[in-house]
């Protein structure tokens, strides 16, 4: 008994008689709240994913409203070239160009876009560096991205009542009933058929 208590004695001076860094060293434990260099960089690329996703957001959104303005501006078009014929025969005043059968199709288009015109000031909103109307949706030359396409057509030699749509020249004569199909050349150059008239 006596010898425990002698141990026990000389094991607390012992502690006391330690110097201060020697007790910190004994005492000294991982510090697992320290953030490091790899915690910084996941948290870094977490952040950028957020942005990203933010962006691409806004991105799509901006260009599905722009694609369905595009659509809408198509639409208001259609109907009116539908009409347009009809008008021109009960002798109501439209658009001078488009009802002049000695017109071109050029001088009709660009009498569309005009101040009086059904679509004043159009403009193509998907590639505000190509031009509203294009003649076709090619995707080998990105300006014909976001533009609207009129194509003609010409009846099926197996089926009078069928067409078959291509470009329409720019110096086509207004002189004659014009089978018309309407489409927007929409994301990845895919046609967004609007409709089919007969102007």
């Amino acid at each position: 008994m006596a010898y425990y208590s002698q141990n026990l004695l000389r094991d607390k001076l012992s502690s006391r008689l330690l110097a201060p860094h020697e007790k910190k060293q004994l005492s000294k434990e991982p510090d697992t709240r320290q953030v490091t260099k790899s915690d910084l960089l996941w948290i870094g690329v977490f952040f950028l994913i957020i942005a990203t996703n933010f962006w691409l957001g806004g991105h799509n959104y901006l260009e599905a409203r722009n694609v369905a303005e595009t659509k809408s501006t198509a639409e208001k078009l259609t109907k009116w070239l539908a009409e347009a014929r009809e008008t021109s025969h009960s002798n109501r005043l439209t658009l001078g160009s488009c009802n002049d059968p000695a017109s071109s199709w050029r001088d009709c288009r660009d009498e569309l876009m005009a101040n009086n015109g059904p679509i004043p000031n159009a403009r193509n909103l998907l590639n505000p560096s190509g031009e509203f109307f294009a003649d076709v949706c090619d995707r080998s030359n990105l300006s014909t991205l976001g533009s609207v396409v009129i194509e003609k057509g010409t009846p099926k030699p197996t089926d009078a009542t069928q067409f078959i749509y291509a470009k329409m020249p720019s110096t086509q004569i207004l002189s004659e009933k014009l089978p018309l199909k309407v489409f927007v050349c929409g994301r990845s150059f895919h046609p967004m058929v609007v409709g089919e008239i007969v102007f």
